[in-house]
């Protein structure tokens, strides 16, 4: 039989195995991979370490004796040249109104409102000026400015389109409540809401006034010689028939007189009530803080008493408590709605000791009390959390307090009263403060440290990101990298905040908001 000339049949010869060479192939080829995948992350990580998203902000600036404006970067934005502060209505938008004095005996000046670039803006609106709410805070409405044609008065956005017609005699801001304002025309007045940008009271009535003193107030209207009233929305509560409508401390109810039978109403315009002489206040429970012969007491809707008439101040806080000043000092004492509880029980004090000033914090549901200059924190069921400190900050998650004693440090407590770290206070953050040695150094979120401690004290990083840092008693400040920006030549020691933004730092005036060099 011929030979075929190979050594095995067909079937028999091995085959070559094409995944296992593609597999072996590739192996370099992962690897490689990997290793330039991991040094991206290890990259990208160390960058993470210092990122960080600024908060767009601008401020006034003054030095030399003239006024500017910079940018949450600390960089200038108007340069320092005006002899009159620049008014920046709302810190997030790029709208800046300069003051030009004309005539300074007969008070006459001429405002321009100009943006980031220096260009004049609004050229058309004449003596636009924003509509401020509380001088000393420098509140002022961030929706709309007020501007004037001829002699009458109008309202335009920060774009400066106008929202309302150069048609009012008058437009006057309500202190304490933001995002309304009063509006003449033509002899008659009405409530003009700056967020929805429409009216909330028709400018139809002789006389318009807030009940009370905060942004949920309802308004006491007067159309010839009646009442009425409309409430914070714009809806008309109770028609203009009624003889009198006081001014008592409430978002939930209304007194009116008509005929000479006075009577408490809810929002919806329905009779809730008799009402007695000398309410002041009454709480959304319906209870009815009243005043007789300069003492106060209170009683409920159905006329039983529920605390005698003998205090100095009632004021409502938490859950069914009282804050009283009896004697000139304060405790609690507590009762629900009803007085369902024995008149001693219902007097009797909660606190072991009274205090010079009690304050109730809605935001947090705490107590914040005051003897003899020490300060404590107590919790909704009464208990003192903390003693000895000074209450710096409180939002709806976290308190800043100093110790006055030990330590003499700044603490974040949460509302169950446990220290947290800075980093969950301040999510933002990217530096976090820690001390070794007495000394002060940060570190990033996952715990590198990127500044050394070498510091004698350092306040938090701020919502642009930086932070004021002091040794040797001079302070200076760092960026959201660690780096120094301004060197540490300041003598700060006596501000009651020290805050940075570049190498400017905030003015020892804390009414001013304004960064100087």
């Amino acid at each position: 039989m011929p030979r075929t000339g190979s050594r095995f049949k067909e079937e028999d010869s091995p085959k070559l195995n094409i995944k296992k060479v593609v597999i072996v192939l590739l192996i370099p080829i992962i690897i490689f991979g990997c290793y330039k995948l991991f040094g991206m992350y290890q990259k990208q990580s160390k960058e993470f370490s210092i990122k960080r998203i600024n908060s767009i902000g601008y401020f006034t600036s003054y030095e030399n004796g003239k006024w500017g404006v910079i940018n949450s970067k600390g960089e200038v934005v108007i340069q320092n040249k005006y002899d009159e502060m620049i008014t920046i209505p709302d810190k997030q938008k790029p709208v800046f109104i300069t003051t030009e004095v004309e005539d300074k005996e007969k008070k006459v000046y001429k405002t321009k409102v100009i943006n980031n670039n220096e260009s004049e803006i609004f050229k058309d609106l004449k003596e636009v000026k924003p509509i401020e709410y509380d001088s000393k805070d420098q509140t002022y409405d961030k929706n709309l400015l007020t501007f004037k044609k001829g002699n009458k008065y109008g309202l335009a956005d920060f774009e400066g389109t106008v929202k309302f017609e150069a048609k009012f005699d008058e437009i006057k801001p309500m202190k304490n409540i933001v995002g309304k304002v009063l509006v003449k025309q033509d002899g008659k007045v009405g409530v003009v809401n700056t967020n929805t940008v429409n009216y909330t009271v028709s400018t139809i009535y002789k006389s318009v006034e807030p009940i009370w003193d905060n942004s949920e107030t309802s308004y006491k209207v007067v159309f010839e010689n009646k009442q009425g009233v409309f409430s914070a929305g714009g809806v008309q509560v109770l028609k203009t028939e009624y003889d009198s409508i006081e001014k008592v401390k409430s978002n939930d109810y209304v007194v009116a007189t008509k005929s000479g039978v006075k009577e408490v109403y809810d929002l919806t315009g329905k009779r809730v009530a008799s009402a007695p002489n000398g309410i002041e206040q009454i709480t959304k429970k319906g209870i009815m803080i009243i005043s007789k012969n300069s003492k106060y007491g209170i009683q409920n809707f159905n006329g039983k008493e529920i605390l005698p008439y003998k205090y100095e101040e009632i004021r409502p806080a938490g859950k069914n408590n009282y804050i009283v000043k009896e004697n000139g000092k304060y405790n609690i004492v507590s009762s629900d709605s009803e007085g369902n509880t024995d008149i001693e029980d219902r007097t009797k004090k909660k606190l072991t000791k009274d205090y010079d000033t009690l304050i109730y914090k809605t935001i947090s549901e705490t107590y914040i009390a005051k003897l003899d200059s020490k300060e404590y924190v107590l919790d909704a069921d009464l208990n003192i959390k903390l003693s000895d400190v000074n209450v710096l900050d409180m939002t709806k998650d976290y308190m800043l307090v100093k110790e006055l004693t030990g330590s003499k440090e700044e603490k974040l407590y949460n509302y169950k009263f446990v220290e947290i770290a800075e980093d969950l206070a301040f999510k933002n953050n990217n530096l976090i403060r820690f001390k070794e040695n007495n000394k002060y150094g940060f570190k990033n979120k996952e715990g590198q440290v990127i500044v050394t401690p070498i510091y004698d004290d350092a306040k938090y990083q701020n919502e642009y990101g930086f932070v004021a840092v002091n040794r040797n008693g001079k302070w200076g400040s760092l960026n959201y990298k660690g780096e120094v920006v301004q060197k540490l030549d300041k003598d700060l020691n006596d501000y009651l905040s020290i805050d940075f933004i570049g190498n400017w730092y905030k003015d020892k005036d804390p009414e001013l908001f304004t960064y100087i060099k």
